[in-house]
């Protein structure tokens, strides 16, 4: 498998791959055909430094950015967004991590709950959870309509925030000390989200384009037949009637010709016993 698409086990653990597919269907009636699908790349990239004696890591960056795939085969650049988070390695500590810049957003905002957010914080925390340590750096809270903190506020608690307010109605405030450990991962982006693995996803498209197309020759075929045969009805109208006449009408032919000939038949049997 490439790489890039693998999902093989290392050191005892399932690692997701760098790029895959998420189908994203409608939290409110999930049996419907998915509204959005997602491409989505991790892209980890190490920094390290030299200290004299050995190599170690100054910080590294994630960036996870994900592109909606739309039926328009134009480049959309604005169709790309992007999560960002960075761990930085201390001196004399167990460093710290930013994650996603210390906001969530998702964009496009017709996206909105629909669990995209979670899906894509909950893989940020996941691996942010290989330095249990770090400390977070704080996430800072601003002013918004009323609906939209309730939901921000929930959406921070599922992970295991918790925040210092600054204001009795909760809408503007930075999150408390915390380190990676004391975080939460949350999986009910799974009740709307699935995960497809890119190359399953591409063999499937193949498999339905081939299909469709089998079909589209299938009726390409049949056009052609009905084509050819009203052409020959065009080009020969008498024999076209007597033909049209002959399978209309020919059963009828044949039912009142076996009845005639059985009324023949019987007629002439009494006739002769008549006649005796």
């Amino acid at each position: 498998m490439i790489p890039s698409f693998d999902t093989s086990m290392r050191d005892g653990k399932r690692y997701k791959p760098k790029i895959q597919i998420i189908e994203v269907k409608d939290r409110m009636n999930r049996r419907d055909t998915p509204i959005a699908r997602l491409m989505v790349e991790r892209v980890e990239t190490p920094h390290y430094y030299f200290d004299g004696n050995k190599t170690a890591i100054e910080y590294v960056l994630l960036d996870l950015v994900y592109e909606y795939l739309t039926d328009d085969p134009r480049p959309m650049p604005f169709n790309r967004y992007s999560f960002h988070a960075k761990f930085r390695a201390g001196w004399k500590d167990a460093g710290s991590i930013d994650l996603t810049g210390g906001f969530v957003v998702v964009d496009p905002s017709s996206m909105h709950g629909q669990r995209i957010g979670t899906y894509l914080f909950n893989e940020v925390i996941d691996w942010a959870k290989q330095w249990p340590d770090a400390v977070i750096t704080p996430i800072k809270l601003v002013e918004t309509d009323q609906v939209n903190k309730i939901r921000r506020n929930h959406f921070y608690a599922r992970f295991g925030f918790s925040f210092d307010f600054k204001d009795d109605d909760c809408q503007v405030g930075v999150s408390r000390h915390l380190h990676v450990r004391d975080l939460n991962l949350v999986d009910s982006w799974q009740k709307n989200i699935t995960e497809i693995n890119v190359q399953e996803f591409l063999m499937r498209e193949v498999f339905d384009h081939k299909r469709i197309k089998d079909e589209i020759d299938r009726i390409a075929c049949v056009n052609k037949s009905v084509w050819t045969e009203n052409e020959w009805h065009y080009q020969n109208p008498i024999q076209f009637m007597f033909k049209t006449l002959y399978k209309r009408y020919f059963l009828i032919w044949c039912a009142y010709s076996v009845f005639g000939l059985l009324v023949f038949l019987v007629g002439r049997d009494i006739l002769k016993k008549l006649s005796t």
